[in-house]
């Protein structure tokens, strides 16, 4: 395997991992939060406490992703010599 083959399938991992990143907290809030009144009220349900992490994720998240996608198109479009 050539090691620009292996750095478009790292740069390509490393952005599903951004985007899981970005969007775990949310899944983990919708399920913790099914049997709550208010889901966004912290007092009444645990699963609130994903939304602070949400403010976190989301921007950590796509800043892996678009890190990663520019590392990704350089090694797409980077001539080999």
């Amino acid at each position: 395997m050539s090691k620009k083959s292996r750095g478009r399938i790292w740069s390509f991992r490393a952005i599903v991992f951004g985007i899981v990143l970005a969007f775990l907290p949310v899944i983990f809030w919708l399920i913790s939060s099914l049997g709550c009144e208010n889901p966004f009220d912290e007092s009444a349900c645990a699963g609130a406490v994903y939304l602070w992490l949400i403010l976190l994720s989301f921007p950590l998240g796509f800043v892996f992703t678009f890190l990663a996608l520019i590392v990704w198109l350089v090694f797409r479009f980077r001539k080999t010599s």
